[in-house]
């Protein structure tokens, strides 16, 4: 049986429902690809070496603090005293993996943990430069909702988790709590709080100087990393 042609005004038109329908689909996907993009979640930023937070600061800071603002932390059970306390000491206790870059004078070694407090999960690294093996350094970090603390860095045990400094400031302080604590900062820097302090000293006669500084970041107006570093400068 032979098939009677379509006409011309009926192929016209399919072409057109199908342009139409082409159309439609495509203005769908580029309606919702904005809400797409806004429910697909970006992959969380994997920190394991500590930010540097000292990156973005002048150099050459003249000290201006009288006394040592910060040269200690507790950890759960553990005391970790800056330039004193050996990272490995520390590193056993939690488990933890060393991480390190660079060779000689421009060595860096850390080890980090990860923890949660009421206000949110935090990542801790302690460290040392090319000085010895004792930790010279800290960093105390509230992580964002875009941020994680590398698989590295073990998640303290819940008798571990809490970390006390030796002033009255944590995650969270306001700025103003800031300064009745630590007083005028040797700089300020828009989110940022720069306490330096030096003085000299000596051991097994050989005379260098002590330096301990202490950088506060601000996140509307509170305190979202706390860094302190305590190192020697030999004579």
């Amino acid at each position: 049986m032979r098939t009677k042609p379509r006409s011309p005004s009926r192929v016209t038109i399919s072409i057109l429902s199908a342009i139409n329908t082409a159309v439609r689909s495509a203005a769908f996907v580029v309606s919702f690809w904005p809400f797409l993009m806004a429910v697909t979640p970006a992959a969380a930023q994997e920190l394991w070496k500590p930010p540097n937070v000292y990156a973005s600061l002048p150099g050459g800071l003249k000290a201006s603090v009288t006394g040592e603002i910060i040269t200690r932390l507790r950890v759960g059970d553990i005391t970790v005293s800056l330039d004193e306390t050996p990272i490995e000491n520390v590193r056993a206790k939690f488990a933890a993996t060393i991480g390190s870059t660079g060779d000689a004078s421009e060595s860096f070694t850390w080890i980090c943990a990860q923890g949660t407090d009421p206000d949110g999960r935090w990542a801790l690294w302690l460290a040392h430069g090319e000085d010895g093996d004792n930790v010279d350094s800290f960093q105390w970090r509230r992580l964002s909702p875009h941020e994680k603390a590398d698989r590295r860095c073990p998640i303290l045990a819940q008798s571990a988790r809490g970390i006390e400094l030796p002033v009255p400031i944590r995650l969270g302080t306001v700025r103003q709590q800031v300064l009745m604590v630590l007083g005028r900062p040797t700089v300020e820097q828009e989110n940022t709080l720069v306490y330096v302090h030096e003085h000299p000293a000596s051991i097994h006669g050989q005379n260098y100087t002590s330096q301990n500084s202490v950088v506060i970041l601000l996140r509307q107006g509170a305190a979202y990393a706390i860094a302190a570093h305590k190192y020697k400068i030999w004579e």
